[in-house]
């Protein structure tokens, strides 16, 4: 993951800023270290809110909306619709401000969800996924990195598809059609327990290929990546399964991880660890993200890695010693005559500062090289 970095300053008169000392330390990583959150929480000015955002002001370089982006409560006349807007502004601003990159999720989910199982008019539900389709697009703009474009294609035993409703067997490529006229960020299927050998991962692969060969552009898969005791796939299965999607796209994030054991945090921590160092090492992915940190706001509160009163579990420790310690750099450096600097290190945002440490600017370095001023 680390590269040979490299940057050139310039003084405020255009020249070369020679033989001078600068340290640089990492911000945030280029890769997606993440989790789900809530626009709520992220505006909240309860001790709460605060706590919350010092974790992901300090930890994530990524985040992906729980619910806010989802289709629920973009539909015309729905409650408190303009407040929840703003408020969701709000929260991408402030993200903007730390530049902690947005995923966009989702823009239609193939098994029906709660909101519209009652309804039974296909033409009803598809004007309300083209409708709130474009809105959220129009709203996001660029202001997210990459779109999961559809959400549970194939979906876990059980689940009624809404590909199997006469009238909607195409209303995924309808929504993908509409998206690639809007945007040309990064485009993601989205499905969970790919990891796990069989019908969801086999089909996930297929739907992806086909769509593909249909002539739609997919960038990449995401891996939700709900895991619990009944199975936890070995770091050489975790690779051997990124290797086979690799075939097909060229990016893979792990977007909802979260782990339940029967009361086994050691267990939880000690996978974790294992699951994070093993995507880290693939190349081919580019985000490993949790479904939730906090015990106050988690799907599962048992999976969180803080509990309620903000006291940190073991899994909350493997985050800050893989994502923080152990994941950081920070190097001295004199420029040279034409005021470079070059080191080895973590692609993504540094923070700058000269001798006296005074902060001098935060500048997101690549692989290729960049010029500071």
């Amino acid at each position: 993951r680390k590269a040979d970095l490299s940057l050139r300053f310039r003084g405020p008169d255009g020249k070369p800023l020679a033989d001078t000392e600068v340290t640089l330390t990492l911000r945030l990583h280029e890769f997606g270290f993440g989790s789900a959150v809530t626009a709520g929480l992220l505006t909240a000015e309860s001790d709460d809110g605060k706590r919350y955002r010092e974790i992901v002001d300090r930890l994530f370089s990524q985040i992906v909306f729980e619910n806010d982006f989802k289709d629920f409560g973009w539909e015309e006349g729905a409650a408190r619709k303009d407040a929840k807007l703003k408020q969701l502004d709000g929260a991408m601003r402030w993200l903007e401000q730390r530049n902690i990159s947005i995923r966009g999720h989702y823009l239609m989910q193939g098994a029906v969800p709660t909101n519209l199982a009652k309804i039974k008019d296909p033409g009803a539900i598809r004007q309300h996924f083209v409708k709130t389709a474009e809105e959220r697009l129009s709203f996001a703009k660029d202001r997210v990195c990459e779109w999961d474009i559809i959400n549970h294609p194939i979906a876990w035993g059980g689940a009624e598809l809404f590909a199997n409703r006469p009238g909607l067997e195409k209303l995924d490529r309808e929504i993908y059609s509409l998206a690639l006229r809007a945007t040309s960020v990064p485009f993601f299927v989205n499905e969970d327990q790919l990891f796990r050998p069989g019908r969801q991962s086999d089909e996930t692969f297929a739907y992806v290929r086909q769509l593909k060969k249909d002539g739609f552009r997919v960038d990449g898969v995401g891996n939700q990546a709900h895991v619990d005791e009944s199975f936890l796939p070995t770091p050489e299965h975790v690779l051997a399964v990124t290797d086979h999607f690799a075939t097909l796209v060229t990016r893979q994030v792990i977007t909802d991880f979260d782990i339940t054991t029967l009361q086994d945090e050691e267990l939880a921590a000690d996978y974790t660890r294992d699951l994070l160092i093993a995507c880290f090492s693939h190349p081919a992915c580019t985000g490993f993200l949790l479904w939730g940190f906090w015990e106050g706001r988690h799907w599962k509160p048992e999976a969180a890695s803080w509990n309620l009163d903000w006291t940190i579990r073991k899994r909350g420790e493997v985050l800050e010693e893989w994502i923080g310690r152990r994941r950081s750099t920070t190097v001295t450096l004199t420029t040279g005559k034409e005021g470079e600097v070059r080191w080895r290190g973590f692609p993504g945002w540094y923070d700058i500062s000269n001798k006296a440490g005074d902060k001098m600017a935060a500048v997101k370095v690549t692989k290729q090289p960049v010029t500071g001023k």
